[in-house]
C-alpha cells in the first residue's frame, strides 16, 4: 500500500484472489467487506490503524493468523466471521469491544483477552468449534446471548467486575467441564448452560453471592448440570445460608442434586420460585419464621423430603411448592402473626405429596382452608 492512504474503502477487494497484503504504516481504517473472501493466508495490521469495518475479513477461507494493533478499540460485526482456517489471533491491549458473530464459524483455538475489553457481543465467537480455551481480562463486564455457544469450550473461569452473562450464551458447549462465577455475576440469562450436559464442577465465589444471582431458568444455573457445588475448591453438599442472605433467588439451588442439607437463617425474608427444586437427597427443610414468601415449586422434586416445617410469618405461598415430594410425613404449619387462608395460596393444586402425611399441625391464625 502506498505510503499516503489513510483508508481502504468498502467492497475494495471483496471477492479477489488477493493471497498477501502489506498495509502502510499511516492507514487509518479498512471500511465492510474490504478484504472478505478474498484467500488471504494472515493479517497484521498496522499500528496506526482504529477502525476495522464490518465483514473486512469475513469469508477469508485460507485465513489462518491474525495479529490486531493496540490502538484498535473495536472489533465490529462479523469482521473475521466463517474463517475457517484461523486458528491464532493476537487481541490487541486497547480492545473494548467484539462484535456481533465478529469471530462466528472461526477455527479460533484460544483466546486471552486484555484488562481493557468490556463487551463481548452476541454471538462473537459462537460455532468456534475448536475453541477450547479463553482467559477474561478484569475489565470484561457483559458477555452477550450465545457468545460462546457451540463453542468447543473445555473450562471457563470469569473475571471479577463481570455482572452479565447472556442468554444461551454457553449453550451446546458439550465440552464443558467446570465453570467458577465470580463474585460480581449479578444476572445469567434463560439457557446459558442448556445442553451442557457433561458439566462436572460449578463454583460459586460464595453462598451469599449464589443465592443472590438473578437466573432467568434453570438452565442459567451452572449448578443445574453439575449437580457438584463448590466453594473456594472445597464441594460442599451440606449448605448452611449466611446471616447477610435477605433473599434466596429463583433457581439458585434448582437440581442440586447432591445437597443433603440446608440451614436457612432467620434473616431470609423470600425464597424464589424453583429456589430448592429437584434437590432430591433433602430430607429436612426448616422455614424460619422471617421467611414471609414461599415461591412456586420452591422445593418441588424433593423426593426423598419427609418433614417440614414452616414458620410463622409466611403471607404468600406460591404455585405447587411441594410437588412430587412425596416422601413428606410431616408437616408443620406454625402459628401464624396474621390470618392466613392457605387455600387462596393455590400451593395444594397437586395434593399427592399429601397422601403419605401422618402427622400435621395446623397454626392458630390459619383461618381457612378449603377442598
Amino acid at each position: 500500500m502506498p505510503s499516503g492512504l489513510v483508508s481502504i474503502g468498502n467492497s475494495a477487494f471483496l471477492g479477489s484472489g488477493l493471497e498477501q497484503v502489506t498495509f502502510n504504516e499511516s492507514l487509518a481504517s479498512i471500511e465492510a467487506k474490504a478484504f472478505s473472501g478474498t484467500k488471504l493466508k494472515d493479517v497484521t495490521v498496522n499500528e496506526q490503524l482504529t477502525s476495522l469495518g464490518r465483514s473486512a475479513f469475513a469469508d477469508c477461507q485460507s485465513l489462518a493468523s491474525v495479529t490486531l494493533n493496540n490502538a484498535l478499540k473495536e472489533i465490529a460485526d462479523s469482521t473475521f466471521a466463517n474463517c475457517p482456517a484461523l486458528v491464532s489471533v493476537s487481541f490487541g491491549s486497547g480492545l473494548e469491544t467484539i462484535g456481533y458473530r465478529a469471530f462466528a464459524n472461526s477455527g479460533i483455538t484460544s483466546a486471552v483477552f486484555n484488562d481493557r475489553l468490556a463487551v463481548i457481543n452476541t454471538s462473537a465467537f459462537e460455532d468456534c468449534h475448536s475453541l477450547a480455551s479463553v482467559s477474561f481480562g478484569s475489565g470484561l463486564e457483559t458477555i452477550g446471548n450465545r457468545a460462546f455457544a457451540n463453542s468447543g469450550l473445555i473450562s471457563v473461569k470469569f473475571n471479577e467486575g463481570l455482572t452479565k452473562i447472556g442468554a444461551a450464551a454457553f449453550i451446546h458447549c458439550s465440552n464443558l467441564r467446570d465453570v467458577t462465577i465470580s463474585s460480581t455475576v449479578t444476572e445469567i440469562g434463560r439457557a446459558a448452560f442448556a445442553q451442557c450436559d457433561d458439566m462436572q464442577k460449578a463454583e460459586f465465589a460464595s453462598i451469599e453471592s449464589l443465592c443472590g444471582i438473578k437466573f432467568e431458568d434453570l438452565n442459567a444455573n451452572p449448578l443445574s448440570k453439575s449437580h457438584k457445588l463448590y466453594i473456594d475448591g472445597t464441594e460442599v453438599t451440606k449448605v448452611v445460608i449466611p446471616e447477610s442472605v435477605t433473599e434466596i433467588g429463583d433457581y439458585a439451588f434448582g437440581d442440586f442434586t447432591n445437597l443433603t442439607e440446608v440451614t436457612i437463617p432467620e434473616s431470609v425474608m423470600e425464597i424464589g420460585d424453583y429456589a430448592f427444586a429437584g434437590c432430591v437427597n433433602l430430607d429436612e427443610i426448616v422455614i424460619p419464621n422471617s421467611v414471609k414468601s414461599l415461591g412456586s415449586y420452591s422445593f418441588s422434586g424433593c423426593k426423598k423430603l419427609n418433614e417440614v416445617t414452616i414458620g410463622n410469618s409466611v403471607e404468600s405461598i406460591g404455585s405447587t411448592v411441594f410437588n412430587g415430594c412425596d416422601s413428606i410425613r410431616t408437616l408443620t404449619i406454625a402459628d401464624a402473626v396474621t390470618p392466613i387462608q392457605i387455600a387462596e395460596a393455590d400451593w395444594w393444586a397437586d395434593t399427592d405429596w399429601l397422601v403419605g402425611i401422618t402427622k400435621l399441625y395446623m397454626g392458630r391464625n390459619i383461618v381457612r382452608v378449603k377442598n
